[in-house]
């Protein structure tokens, strides 16, 4: 009896070691997840949890902004015009009897240049002049008749109508006869004829057409928003495809005074000198009018800019970082572009790197070399 009692007493002895043994094992399982979390989430300043190390600069070519002198340009299409240009035609009914001219030759004015038959208007000329002769005889006669009182002075009267209507109507085929031969209103270049000798012509008949060809004449359309900046005497540059490398120089002769209603646009005609006669009515110009004259621009290579729908930006540096800034630009030439707002003189900018350029990247100078083998 009294073993089983010790033997019960044994067993509740191993029973409570036992339980004793799983808390202790449970206590040390918290414990290693509670310095597993703290290692995790807990922030750290030891060197063993340091920040991954930063990305190198991104090697660019830098440029710089400058100040400078600037014209500021307005440029256009334009269509070449001779400055005078008329179609001769006949004012008279006759036949050509002599064409005095060459095609495309140029002439001088006063020059005759077709020659209608002069027979008609030479006869009543002459009938004209005879009247208007006898008729002052007669007058003559009559007058010295009538201060002698043999001659009723209403004769007199009568008489010098008679004569005043002779000398009219014999200025009248003066005139018919000058018409017939058809002479240059002014000086220029003629085109092609548009008659034979022999043809019989009526008033109005086309016979040849003149330009006057130097100076010459640029019309070209300038926006309305534009417009106020081009003034009478501007300096035009025009350039045109058939002739490569050469520039006219000319002035703004003429603004018109109206809007198109239609295009927005103002008509402007520059006169342009044509010495060499290379400049032919009809042909398309590009013209470049020197708007005005900016002292202190700012200006960087076209390359720095970057478009982006309507809008244009550039990557300026500052203490090695790169800031995307959007700017207004104006005047662009082949070597400089106009920054208007957005950028100062003497800002550095990215000039080559910068595709996948980020705002706020860090940066370093290298050569075009360096650049190109990123």
């Amino acid at each position: 009896m009294a073993a089983s009692q010790d033997d019960h007493e044994t067993g509740r002895q191993g029973s409570a070691a036992a339980g004793g043994g799983r808390l202790l094992a449970v206590l040390a399982a918290l414990a290693l997840a509670g310095l597993v979390a703290w290692y995790f989430l807990w922030p750290s300043t030891s060197e063993d949890r340091a920040e991954p190390a930063a990305p190198p600069p991104t090697p660019v070519v830098l440029a710089t902004a400058e100040a400078a002198r600037l014209v500021r340009q307005v440029q256009a299409l334009g269509t070449v015009q001779a400055s005078s240009s008329i179609m001769l035609a006949a004012e008279i009914t006759g036949r050509v009897t002599e064409l005095s001219f060459e095609e495309g030759a140029e002439v001088a004015q006063g020059e005759v240049l077709v020659t209608l038959d002069p027979g008609a208007a030479e006869a009543e000329l002459r009938a004209a002049q005879a009247e208007a002769t006898e008729l002052e005889q007669q007058l003559s006669r009559s007058s010295r008749l009538a201060r002698g009182g043999f001659a009723p002075r209403g004769d007199v009267a009568d008489l010098r109508q008679r004569l005043a209507g002779a000398e009219a109507r014999s200025a009248a085929a003066e005139s018919r006869l000058s018409q017939s031969r058809i002479v240059a209103p002014f000086d220029g270049r003629l085109g092609l004829k548009q008659v034979s000798v022999g043809a019989l012509v009526q008033p109005g008949t086309p016979l040849v057409a003149l330009d006057a060809v130097d100076p010459i004449e640029l019309h070209f359309a300038v926006p309305e928003q534009e417009i106020g900046r081009v003034e009478v005497g501007a300096t035009v540059i025009a350039t045109s495809s058939a002739m490569p490398g050469r520039e006219f120089e000319g002035r703004v002769q003429v603004i018109a005074p109206r809007v198109d209603p239609a295009l927005r646009t103002v008509t402007v005609v520059a006169r342009l000198p044509n010495l060499d006669r290379r400049l032919r009515p009809g042909m398309l110009m590009q013209a470049t009018v020197a708007a005005e004259v900016v002292e202190q621009a700012v200006t960087v290579p076209p390359r720095a800019v970057v478009m982006q729908g309507p809008q244009h930006f550039v990557f300026r540096v500052q203490d090695g970082v790169a800031r995307r800034t959007q700017v207004r630009i104006g005047q662009r030439t082949p070597q400089r572009m106009e920054i208007q707002d957005g950028l100062m003189a003497g800002t550095e900018v990215v000039l080559e790197g910068l595709q996948g350029l980020q705002d706020g990247a860090r940066v370093q100078a290298a050569s075009p070399a360096a650049v190109a083998e990123r």
